[in-house]
């Protein structure tokens, strides 16, 4: 009689430890399917700005900060890696329809702000791009992914979309050090696929 409760007992415990794991097709549904992804204040970055930012002659400049958000990473990538739509974009030219909002802010030389960016519907991934003399490039740029927790509670899957917060440092050449999320731009050995 204790032979089939055990094997009774084992089945449902495979079944329900199967049931707990998530494939990415499913991740995928439940993303789609998730709360809104608009927030006020939803992207909040910390600029923090060294003394020689932007320097050209000894002579340190303020920078022009633009915070992208897009429903993919590879737009944000593609267009990191692009000299010509960088230059575009920060010559104030029209949105490619991939990427959803823009913001511009303005950076000094020894500055510490915290920008609060409302974020936009289906607004996945953002990239943060600085103008430094003579042109920006991927190593004045961050493209960081808006974070997604996924739990099981006890009616199924739950999806929040959380604030994404992150720190920039700005030196005289380049991004210095990004804190609180992960560069996802690709590598410059993996940077050719996106074409300069």
């Amino acid at each position: 009689m204790m032979r089939p409760l055990r094997w009774f007992v084992l089945l449902c415990v495979a079944g329900l430890s199967s049931a707990c794991s998530l494939n990415e097709a499913q991740r995928q549904k439940l993303l789609q399917q998730s709360p809104p992804w608009y927030a006020e204040a939803g992207i909040v970055v910390n600029v923090k700005t060294e003394p020689t930012l932007n320097a050209w002659k000894g002579l340190a400049n303020s920078v022009s900060l633009l915070i992208l958000q897009a429903r993919d990473q590879h737009s944000l990538n593609a267009l990191v890696a692009s000299e010509k739509a960088a230059r575009a974009l920060f010559s104030g030219a029209a949105l490619p329809p991939q990427i959803l909002a823009i913001d511009r802010f303005t950076a000094l030389p020894g500055q510490q702000a915290t920008l609060h960016v409302n974020r936009v519907e289906n607004a996945r991934y953002v990239a943060v791009i600085a103008g430094y003399y003579p042109v920006p490039g991927a190593q004045q740029a961050a493209v960081v992914a808006v974070p997604v927790e996924i739990k099981r509670g006890w009616l199924g899957w739950k999806v929040s979309i959380e604030t994404l917060r992150f720190s920039t440092l700005w030196g005289e050449r380049a991004l210095v050090k990004l804190e609180g999320a992960t560069n996802l731009l690709p590598t410059s050995s993996d940077r050719q696929e996106y074409g300069q």
